[in-house]
């Protein structure tokens, strides 16, 4: 997303994104969100963070209230809010499917909340987040995911908080960070962060795929040497001949084939009708 834009003749930031619902570009785009119809960029994604937050909190008092009636309807204080809710349903089916509803929108919007949490500690946007191998500056020279905007775990979170509206020179940034090299810009990643256990992750997953080649291949290599170093298709292809040999030998008999007046053990073959 570094370049020219086609659709609004600009030149496009560093971490900016042109919205095809909004028609223009977004200086540090994290996504757009069909609930507020706009796109949710650096200058107001602080107030969407506090807008979902305050949502979230709504849901769950709204959960607890419905919880709170349905016992006063069966009219037992001590009982469980899921069973309650379960007998209220024959005498209030609307409340009932509205928690339900509501139930399944708060587990969405708290997942959205967890997603918002590790995109601000670890500096970066949703849109970065779920598109990193896209992107070729949140990648190093060996193909691993690699931050360079990440600064830490607390420095992320108070630069979040207390910007202003004006965005960094993101380009400056990354020039800066990887000026010596993609190798001495990891060793500068703080011990504590985002970047650095996904990075770790990565890098586990790799092992790991390479590890499952490595006793494949060994595993393999114990096959061929334990049926005379021929390989599997080879071998099958053997074993399916000798059987159909074997099955003609048997059907012509101990004085050879039926057809002619060979002996045992020549080999031809014939042209059946």
């Amino acid at each position: 997303n570094w370049g020219t834009c086609a659709p609004c003749h600009i030149v496009r930031p560093l971490r900016s994104k042109h919205c095809g619902y909004c028609g223009r570009c977004v200086e540090g785009a994290d996504h757009h969100c069909p609930v507020v119809n706009t796109c949710v960029g650096r200058a107001n994604l602080r107030v969407f963070l506090a807008f979902i937050v305050t949502l979230f909190a709504a849901q769950v008092t709204y959960l607890r209230l419905v919880a709170d009636f349905c016992r006063a309807v069966v009219q037992q204080p001590g009982l469980n809010g899921y069973a309650a809710l379960w007998r209220t349903s024959a005498t209030h089916p609307g409340v009932v499917l509205q928690a339900y509803i509501q139930g399944i929108s708060t587990m969405a919007n708290g997942f959205l909340i967890l997603r918002a949490v590790v995109c601000v500690l670890a500096n970066l946007t949703t849109n970065e987040l779920l598109r990193a191998p896209h992107f070729g500056y949140l990648v190093d020279d060996k193909g691993v995911f690699f931050n360079p905007f990440d600064r830490g775990l607390l420095q992320n979170l108070l630069e979040f908080w207390t910007h202003g509206r004006e965005s960094p020179d993101w380009s400056a940034v990354f020039h800066q960070r990887m000026h010596a090299g993609p190798e001495a810009a990891v060793a500068e990643l703080p011990r504590v962060s985002v970047t650095a256990a996904v990075r770790g992750m990565v890098v586990l997953r790799r092992r790991l795929v390479e590890s499952r080649r490595e006793r494949r291949r060994r595993r393999e290599d114990d096959l061929l040497r334990s049926r005379g170093g021929v390989k599997p298709a080879t071998l099958a292809a053997s074993s399916a001949a000798a059987d159909v040999a074997a099955a003609a030998a048997a059907a012509g008999g101990s004085g050879g084939c039926s057809s002619c007046s060979h002996s045992n053990g020549h080999s031809h073959t014939h042209a059946h009708s």
